[in-house]
């Protein structure tokens, strides 16, 4: 089966990886997405941050959002850790001493939210954490490519309908990457009749907490149903 500008489905990697991606539970955008965040640190860990341009830009970007700082942390790295903040400090004292820094933030009209928000004490500049940027590069790169693959191809369309999912975030945003050519309207009907199902395991988990029906034995896909609400609901 042919899409595109005439490229065949099997000859794109990103159709073996999101296949790969489904024998894994939770959204098959977030597991890619694990998978390249783990890339990343690696690459940075062995080879990139001895990259003049590499680390230019971290350090230009206020280093890295909080949640990635803390899963760079988790790798417990002292040397990349001490080339990265050491110079984000080095400039953080050049700041702070000028004063421009602190007139910035008192003059922002969000600075109390910059301050306390997700990304930590980053630039105030709105560039991207470099992990955040790999990341959303793969997102752009895959979601216009699922519902192509799902209408195109019996192999992706099945493999997704028996183990696939999308979670609510990665749902939304193919209707914002599809492609002019490509309607979400399949993969969209795909993942409403898993929500349902869903909702209907954990309405039966609620059920057998009931004291008139705690005998009653639980199937796997109702024993997991809690923890994959999460991960489809908030896109973890």
């Amino acid at each position: 089966m042919r899409f595109g500008n005439h490229k065949t489905v099997g000859q794109d990697p990103n159709y073996f990886s999101l296949l790969e991606a489904m024998n894994a539970d939770g959204c098959v955008v977030c597991r890619l997405a694990d998978r390249q965040l783990e890339r990343i640190i690696d690459s940075l860990r062995y080879e990139r941050i001895d990259d003049y341009e590499i680390r230019r830009k971290i350090h230009q970007s206020g280093g890295f959002c909080r949640e990635h700082a803390l899963r760079i942390l988790e790798q417990g790295d002292p040397l990349l850790h001490a080339i990265i903040y050491s110079r984000l400090f080095e400039q953080k004292v050049e700041t702070l001493r000028s004063g421009e820094d602190i007139a910035s933030r008192r003059s922002s009209s969000d600075g109390r939210k910059r301050f306390g928000a997700r990304e930590g004490l980053r630039a105030p500049n709105g560039s991207e954490c470099l992990i955040c940027e790999g990341l959303r590069e793969l997102e752009d790169r895959v979601l216009p490519l699922i519902p192509m693959f799902y209408d195109c191809d019996e192999t992706f369309r099945k493999a997704f309908d028996e183990r696939g999912h999308l979670c609510v975030p990665h749902l939304e945003a193919v209707f914002s990457k599809s492609k002019p050519d490509a309607s979400p309207n399949g993969i969209l009907s795909a993942q409403i009749r898993k929500y349902d199902q869903l909702a209907r395991h954990l309405r039966e988990i609620e059920r057998k907490f009931d004291y008139r029906y705690c005998n009653e034995t639980s199937c796997e896909d109702e024993k997991k149903a809690w923890r994959l609400a999460v991960a489809l609901w908030t896109g973890c």
